[in-house]
């Protein structure tokens, strides 16, 4: 299979990937740099790699570690990853997953590209169809019949399963406010957005022409997309948040927006 695909199936839909060339997989070439768990900031030039590499920093085999730093291909680095000495199985489950998580963040986060496959796969479910791997895949191939039914599934599918995750956290962050159109699948959109992301007017009008809308979709989706964008905003910017604790809990806050009466009172301020 040369990439990922979409099915339908009585379970819901599922994103379905295996090999390197759909960028959900580890093996995918995706440059991007991050914090290792040693406090070290690296330059990695796929998931697998990241992962690989601080599983040896974590058994404190440099050594391999730094072999895995030094290779270009992602099935060589699984290999190398493979023979970190003084290795303990049930130390690594209790953090392999929020390794894993953090380098798929990076990933996504530093390519846009990446992302933007990422965020198709919404409403979705991401499966992992890797027919020898029970931990991280379904231990189906992408081709078995039976990989529409969860129920009939050999294998735990953790990284589906932690790129949902990932997709979630990353599709409510305020900077990627081209997720209307995504969930409408109006793609043209998206990007027309994306290209004009600092300039909010374009972005609100583009909002408002996105095709195949669903209001009834949106209005379950959209509180949370605000709640999360508005937090963000305040979590990094020490100045707003500082104005906003000087108002104190015992206000009430309204936008005096006379046009609009869902996010404000429909009442302009005099």
């Amino acid at each position: 299979m040369s990439s990922h695909k979409r099915v339908s199936s009585s379970i819901g839909d599922l994103t379905l990937f295996y090999s390197g060339a759909s960028s959900l997989s580890n093996f995918h070439l995706s440059q991007f740099e991050s914090v290792s768990i040693d406090g070290s900031k690296k330059h990695f030039t796929c998931v697998e790699q990241y992962f690989k590499y601080n599983k040896a920093l974590y058994f404190n085999d440099q050594k391999t570690a730094e072999e895995i730093l030094a290779e270009e291909n992602p099935m060589k680095m699984r290999a190398v990853g493979r023979t970190v000495k003084e290795f303990d199985e049930k130390k690594w489950d209790e953090i392999k997953e929020d390794v894993m998580k953090r380098g798929l963040l990076a990933k996504f986060k530093q390519n846009n590209e990446a992302r933007k496959e990422l965020f198709e796969s919404v409403n979705s479910r991401c499966v992992f169809c890797a027919p020898s791997d029970p931990v991280w895949g379904i231990g189906l191939d992408i081709t078995d019949d039976e990989l529409i039914d969860d129920k009939k599934w050999k294998g735990q599918n953790k990284l589906g399963r932690i790129l949902d995750e990932v997709r979630e956290e990353l599709w409510m962050k305020p900077e990627y406010a081209a997720n209307k159109a995504i969930l409408f699948k109006d793609y043209k959109m998206r990007d027309e957005i994306m290209n004009n992301a600092k300039d909010p007017w374009h972005v609100k009008a583009c909002g408002r022409k996105v095709t195949n809308f669903d209001n009834d979709l949106w209005e379950e989706k959209s509180y949370e997309i605000m709640k999360t964008g508005v937090r963000e905003k305040f979590q990094q910017n020490p100045e707003f948040l500082e104005e906003l604790l000087k108002i104190g809990k015992t206000h009430r806050f309204a936008e005096a927006s006379p046009t609009d009466r869902k996010w404000g009172i429909g009442i302009f301020l005099t």
